[in-house]
Order: structure tokens, then C-alpha cells, then sequence
């Protein structure tokens, strides 16, 4: 495992590629300036599998076998997770599984999300997290002294 993995969660169901991608590179850049290196959950797959009729099942990283093997695989080897549920329309099952298997194999998440209102605004989540914080910026500074020595 690397120690300074951190697996960035958050919907994709419901979302468009950009929506789902863009917040995970610019994060990712911040975090890899900090030494941290990001796991996206969206990376390898082609923006393509967003348009409504793609066969998500036509290839290996959009199936659902694929989907399911690769986030918990990352989770399990990240130093932490990072959850951004900021402007969240519904609620992210998949999200939801990944904090389990976070919580199960003692890896902290961060959950970024507004103050009220959010979808996924869940005692679950609220008591799983290792804390909740409103900003992305916030998040980044608490991985910053979680993940780094």
C-alpha cells in the first residue's frame, strides 16, 4: 500500500463526465503538489459511457463488476478518502458503499458537503466520517495532516 494514497469519492450516477471528472483533477493537482497521490474512480474511462444508451457493460471499467472491483481495491489501499457530496442532487449509493469499506479496513474519510440540505446528509455518513467539512479547500488541509508524516 502506498501511505499516501487518497481515494476521491463522490456521485457519478446521475452525473455528466464533466461533472463527475473535473472536480477530481483539479483536486488531484492539489494534492499531488502536496505529495499526496489521487485515485479517481473515473480515470481510464471514456466519456463516452456518460451518453445516454452507451452498453456500460461493454467494457471492463464501466461494467458493473469493474466498477465495484476497482473502487473497493482503491479504497482499501488509500491512506484516506476524500468524499465530495458539494451540489449532490440525489443520493450516491455507490458513495455510501465506499465509506463502509472505509470504515470496515480503518481508513478515514473526509466528506465535504453543505451545512443543510444535501441528499446525502445522513447519520451514516455524519458518524462515519472521520469529519465533515464544507470546502474542498478544508478537506485538503485536514488530508494534509492525516496523510503526509
Amino acid at each position: 500500500m502506498c501511505d499516501k494514497y487518497v481515494y476521491l469519492a463522490g456521485p457519478i450516477a446521475g452525473q455528466t463526465y464533466d461533472q463527475s471528472n473535473d472536480w477530481r483533477i483539479n483536486t488531484g493537482d492539489r494534492l499531488r503538489e502536496l505529495g499526496m497521490v489521487p485515485l479517481s474512480p473515473m480515470r481510464g474511462k471514456d466519456p463516452q459511457a456518460f451518453v445516454p444508451g452507451f452498453d456500460r457493460e461493454s467494457t471492463p471499467l464501466t461494467s458493473a463488476r469493474g466498477i465495484k472491483a476497482r473502487d473497493k481495491y482503491d479504497v482499501h489501499r488509500s491512506s484516506a478518502v476524500l468524499a465530495n457530496f458539494l451540489g449532490a442532487t440525489d443520493k450516491s449509493i455507490g458513495t455510501a458503499c465506499e465509506f463502509s469499506w472505509a470504515d470496515d479496513a480503518g481508513v478515514p474519510v473526509i466528506a465535504v458537503m453543505e451545512p443543510s440540505g444535501n441528499p446525502n446528509d445522513h447519520p451514516f455518513i455524519r458518524e462515519t466520517a472521520f469529519c465533515v467539512v464544507t470546502t474542498l479547500g478544508e478537506a485538503i488541509e485536514v488530508l494534509r495532516w492525516i496523510v503526509l508524516p
